[in-house]
C-alpha cells in the first residue's frame, strides 16, 4: 500500500463570475444569445403580433388588412397534441389516485425526536459545550483530524462583497 497523499487543495465551489473576472467574450455571448432568442420569439409571434395591431388599430375592433385566422385547421393541427396531453394527465392522476396509500404512509410518518447534544458529543467523541456552542452558529465549517475525528468548528458567514462566497469567521470552537 502507498502512504497516504495530502488532501487536494480545494478551489473556491461553486465557481463564481463576478463582474471583475468576467470576460469581454462571456459579455458579447451572453448580448448575442439573449437577441437571438428574442428575435426568433418575436419571428414565432409575428402573426399574432400583426393581427393585435390590424386589429387595434383605426378603425379600431376591426381586422382592416389582416386575415382572420382559421380556428378550424387551427385546431386539426392541435387536436392531437391536445389529445395526448388529456391522455397522459389521465394516466398521472390514475398513477396518483392508485398510488396514494404509500403516499399518504409517508407523509404520516412521524418525525424522529431531536438528537440530544449529549448523544450528539459522544458520538462525535468532543465535549457538549463545543457542541452546543456550535448549534447556536448559523453556518458551520466542521474541521476534521486526518483520521477523520472532528477537530473543531468555525463559523462561516456569508459576505456580499465576495460574491456571495462563504468565508469563515473569527468564531472558532476547538474540540
Amino acid at each position: 500500500m502507498s502512504a497516504p497523499q495530502a488532501p487536494l487543495q480545494l478551489k473556491t465551489w461553486p465557481p463564481l463570475l463576478t463582474g471583475a473576472r468576467l470576460s469581454r467574450w462571456l459579455t458579447i455571448r451572453d448580448v448575442l444569445l439573449t437577441v437571438l432568442a428574442w428575435g426568433l420569439l418575436g419571428w414565432l409571434l409575428r402573426d399574432s403580433m400583426y393581427l393585435t395591431y390590424d386589429y387595434l388599430r383605426h378603425p379600431v375592433f376591426e381586422l382592416t388588412t389582416a386575415q382572420p385566422p382559421d380556428f378550424v385547421m387551427i385546431w386539426g393541427r392541435l387536436q392531437y397534441f391536445v389529445l395526448i396531453s388529456v391522455a397522459l394527465v389521465a394516466l398521472l392522476s390514475l398513477w396518483a389516485l392508485i398510488d396514494r396509500r404509500r403516499l399518504l404512509a409517508v407523509t404520516r410518518t412521524p418525525q424522529p425526536a431531536p438528537l440530544a447534544i449529549a448523544e450528539q458529543a459522544a458520538r462525535a467523541g468532543i465535549n457538549e459545550k463545543i457542541v452546543s456552542e456550535a448549534r447556536k452558529f448559523k453556518v458551520t465549517n466542521v474541521r476534521f483530524n486526518e483520521d477523520g475525528s472532528i477537530s473543531g468548528f468555525e463559523e462561516a458567514i456569508r459576505t456580499r462583497a465576495a460574491g456571495a462566497t462563504i468565508e469563515p469567521s473569527s468564531r472558532q470552537l476547538d474540540g
